[in-house]
């Protein structure tokens, strides 16, 4: 049964998830983003283009529409530290999974393989100019930028909807508290804008 409410409480079953994935093929690495404060408002890459105005003793008479300008955004999302995030690379050493994937783009299972990037060296970007006639356009980024898959899905027993930004920047993460409890700031750049999914990636 749906509920009117779409809930961010992890310990329900139906709730709104996050989770990031990498590109390896047949083993992805899947980690959901879990305790988080609030949903985050994750902003997309938009291209618009410039504007021109031409004046005539200080008064606007025209505008031309310039060359495009595309901005990509960044955001951060607070967390709660949890156990779950830590794992124990042997004889009770552990690391912290959020660490090795933000800061250093490897697999947290055992902080040395690398991720496999989602950037393929272009991406898609909100068109700002005319979303009618064409949502997005495609443009090229450098290959080294290191980005991984971000996805958010909302559900409530009835109703199922999310979206996926295939290309979204790790940028790091800080640790910090939250009100008397440990907590992690993960910090990312948005390289693309966002599709319609109804399901999050697996490797099923």
């Amino acid at each position: 049964m749906g509920t009117s409410r779409f809930s961010n409480n992890a310990n329900l079953a139906n709730h709104t998830q996050l989770q990031i994935s990498d590109a390896t093929e047949t083993t992805k690495i899947l980690k959901e983003i879990k305790y988080y404060d609030a949903v985050p408002e994750i902003p997309t890459a938009e291209a618009t283009p410039d504007t021109i105005i031409f004046r005539d003793r200080g008064s606007i008479q025209a505008v031309e529409i310039g060359e495009d300008q595309v901005d990509f955004p960044e955001f951060s999302l607070t967390v709660d530290l949890t156990a779950a995030d830590t794992t124990d690379t042997g004889t009770d050493e552990y690391k912290s999974d959020w660490y090795n994937i933000m800061n250093k783009f490897v697999d947290p299972s055992d902080g040395s393989t690398n991720l496999t990037s989602t950037n393929s060296g272009s991406v898609n970007v909100k068109n700002g100019l005319d979303p009618s006639d064409s949502a997005t356009t495609s443009i090229t980024i450098p290959t080294d930028v290191d980005t991984l898959r971000l996805e958010i899905l909302f559900q409530d027993g009835t109703r199922t909807f999310g979206y996926k930004w295939e290309q979204v920047q790790p940028m790091g993460v800080t640790f910090g508290d939250n009100d008397g409890r440990a907590s992690m700031t993960l910090n990312f750049k948005v390289w693309c804008a966002p599709t319609e999914i109804d399901a999050l990636t697996t490797n099923a």
